[in-house]
């Protein structure tokens, strides 16, 4: 059986495995011919239990989906409010959108988007954490989850380096990442998202929180 396989109904681990990586993807569908992606790539945005994802995350095989995504949890529910929707904000998400669909970029591979003298000392200040954090702490699934965020410390601030050339209608390569950005995404991943990955794993493996209390 592929180790990548889920039960019967599901959707194939290797496909999401790849889209992650954005790879070129291609095959042949019965009575719907052949297909090609270039770039393949999925975004997948939700809300769901945390006791049904500690069973889901128990009972999976342990090939880094998991890890893969972003976990924080939802605020507590409050009472809510009607109010008219932000026109402004919708029309510059739109935009920018639009502005990443019709981007054209150079076939030209030595051509990359590049971090700036004052951005890079932020990416290596969080590479040394990330190294330190994953030799200290004794959650396995914190770690392994860890072991994916330089990636995704990349792919975070491309983003925002993307977002800031939108708006002033600058391709992202033309200019290097401004070290903003970069203090962003570090402050995003290291101060909001690293407490709750850690809080979500530490409850889903609740040996290695006794051990530490012992």
């Amino acid at each position: 059986r592929d180790a990548y396989k889920m039960r019967k109904g599901e959707a194939d681990r290797a496909f999401w495995l790849e889209s992650y990586n954005g790879v070129a993807r291609q095959g042949d569908r019965v009575q719907r011919g052949s297909y090609y992606i270039d770039h393949l790539g999925v975004t997948l945005t939700g809300g769901i239990q945390e006791e049904v994802l500690h069973d889901y995350a128990k009972s999976g095989n342990h090939d880094g989906l998991m890890q893969r995504f972003l976990i924080f949890p939802a605020t507590p529910k409050i009472r809510g409010q009607d109010r008219k929707s932000d026109a402004l904000a919708k029309h510059e998400y739109d935009s920018l959108i639009d502005w990443l669909h019709e981007l054209q970029y150079p076939t030209d591979e030595t051509a990359v988007v590049q971090l700036s003298d004052a951005a890079q000392p932020v990416r290596e200040w969080f590479d040394d954490q990330l190294f330190i954090l994953k030799t200290a702490l004794p959650n396995k699934h914190v770690v392994t989850t860890l072991g994916k965020w330089d990636g995704t410390f990349a792919r975070l601030l491309l983003i925002y380096h993307c977002i800031r050339c939108h708006a002033t209608n600058t391709h992202p390569i033309s200019v290097p990442v401004c070290r903003e950005d970069a203090v962003r995404v570090a402050r995003l991943l290291y101060e909001v998202l690293l407490p709750a990955t850690i809080q979500f794993y530490e409850r889903l493996d609740v040996s290695d929180q006794n051990a530490r209390i012992a």
